[in-house]
């Protein structure tokens, strides 16, 4: 019987496919010669879609080469044309999708914009468009489409003058009175003192924002209104008329007589 055996031989680097050699397994002695063989063997390949010139033959002969070394290097630069033309259109084709995607993103949003939603809670005072009209937004503005008044608080201004206005401060209370609600006041609060003034007629005015604590269910926007701003008070004290006060050298008493007096008038 006989049977054809693979030996592994290490190779220090002597050895060659075309060298023939005989092998001793323990006392038994191969009574045939075998030759080297590679222990892996591959073939490389131009692994390239067209016919292409070989460059440069980076290695020789009996070189040693590891995994991965570049062996041949073929004429190459058809490809780098061909390479960098598909790369600038690839670039030109990011730009053409980077433009397109900002055109969907302004579109989307304007398209968001045909619905216009109430920016607040309130009752819609006016409507100024019916279905059917034309509205775009110029330089001058946009088409004003509706008003909306937010009715659960009042504000109103109201002008000071120069030489009060410094007595004005936030928070003080206000007694306001309505000319379409007779007999009846309203109570207020300063919101707001403003430094821009106004100069008319020989005198400059403050703009001073009084906010409403109640009255909403009984006065509407665009009514006329006065306001006394409280800016000090007592309470608990005995007040006169500011018609029976008079001024002069002159006392009248009780008995109607008129009566010269000397010194000072208390």
């Amino acid at each position: 019987i006989v049977r054809y055996v693979t030996i592994e031989a290490a190779n220090p680097g002597g050895l060659t496919t075309d060298m023939a050699a005989t092998a001793t397994i323990g006392d038994f002695i191969c009574s045939s010669e075998g030759t080297f063989e590679p222990t892996l063997e591959t073939v490389m390949n131009a692994d390239i879609s067209s016919s292409v010139e070989v460059g440069k033959l980076l290695v020789n002969e009996g070189d040693y080469v590891g995994r991965g070394t570049p062996v041949f290097s073929m004429e190459s630069k058809s490809a780098e044309k061909l390479l960098r033309t598909y790369k600038d259109s690839v670039e030109k084709a990011e730009e053409t999708l980077e433009s397109a995607r900002n055109k969907v993103d302004s579109t989307q949003d304007n398209y968001d914009n045909y619905t216009i939603t109430a920016p607040i809670s309130g009752q819609v005072i006016t409507k100024n468009v019916k279905a059917g009209d034309k509205v775009a937004k110029s330089n001058s503005g946009s088409t004003t489409l509706a008003v909306i008044y937010d009715m659960s608080g009042y504000t109103f201004e109201m002008s000071v003058d120069e030489l009060d206005v410094k007595e004005v401060a936030v928070g003080q209370s206000v007694v306001i009175t309505a000319d379409a609600v007779s007999g009846k006041t309203f109570s207020g609060t300063v919101t707001n003192v403003s430094l821009q003034s106004s100069y008319s007629n020989g005198v400059t005015n403050y703009p001073v924002t009084v906010t409403l604590n109640d009255g909403m269910d009984e006065l509407l926007p665009g009514m006329n209104v006065d306001g006394v701003i409280i800016l000090d008070q007592a309470s608990d004290v005995l007040t006169v008329p500011a018609d029976a006060l008079m001024r002069g050298n002159k006392v009248y008493v009780k008995d109607g007589t008129v009566t010269e007096a000397q010194g000072n008038i208390p």
